[in-house]
């Protein structure tokens, strides 16, 4: 009964925190991609491009914390040694 409680907890807690990171990141993130649309200077939607992935990447990497502190999952990627960081895929 005790493992079945705290799972519902870490879950519970689990939800909160992807919720709570997703409203962070959607305030700057609206507001910079509704900037990008109105504005036409290519310098600054390549520059509102740059922010926009910074922003994804960091809700990413905070998501992908949660998931590593809250669960015994541990993720086995392979094929991506082609694949440049700094490059959009």
């Amino acid at each position: 009964m005790g493992a079945r409680i705290r799972g519902f907890a870490t879950a519970a807690v689990g939800a909160v925190l992807f919720a709570a990171n997703t409203a962070v990141a959607f305030v700057p993130l609206s507001a910079i991609a509704v900037l990008k649309l109105i504005v036409p200077v290519r310098a600054w939607r390549n520059r509102c491009s740059l922010m926009l992935a910074w922003i994804g990447e960091r809700w990413v990497r905070f998501n992908s914390l949660c998931l590593r502190k809250l669960t015994a999952t541990r993720w086995e990627i392979e094929g991506g040694e082609g694949l440049s960081h700094g490059g959009r895929y």
